[in-house]
């Protein structure tokens, strides 16, 4: 699953370069996945929830792999900056959004690593 719908609006999500990809993997080895997405996942955890500050660098971090869909253009959800690049942003839409980006991305993980 590459996308996700949320309030009739299309998400898309890419693979991150390497970099980002070891980092985001790091982030959720060292801490509880955000928003219940371990729960999704089936990994339980043991581990310790993520500091806000911690938490808005992963998000920025997720969410620069994010695209909405609007007519035949591709919006990042977050710029490389860590600027909001869609409309009506609001924190339940970028929590949905990042928590499919995440089980895309352990997802990718796993068949990279089989």
């Amino acid at each position: 699953m590459d996308s996700v719908t949320i309030k009739n609006r299309t998400f898309k999500f890419k693979i991150p370069n390497p970099w980002d990809g070891c980092a985001i993997f790091n982030m959720i080895t060292t801490y509880d996945i955000p928003f219940g997405a371990d729960i999704v996942v089936g990994i339980k955890s043991a581990r310790r929830i993520m500091p806000p500050d911690e938490l808005q660098i992963y998000l920025k971090l997720c969410l620069k792999y994010c695209y909405e869909q609007v007519s035949d253009k591709e919006i990042q959800v977050v710029d490389d900056d860590g600027g909001i690049g869609i409309i009506d942003a609001t924190a339940p839409l970028l929590s949905g959004i990042s928590t499919q980006f995440i089980l895309f991305f352990i997802h990718w993980l796993q068949g990279e690593i089989s």
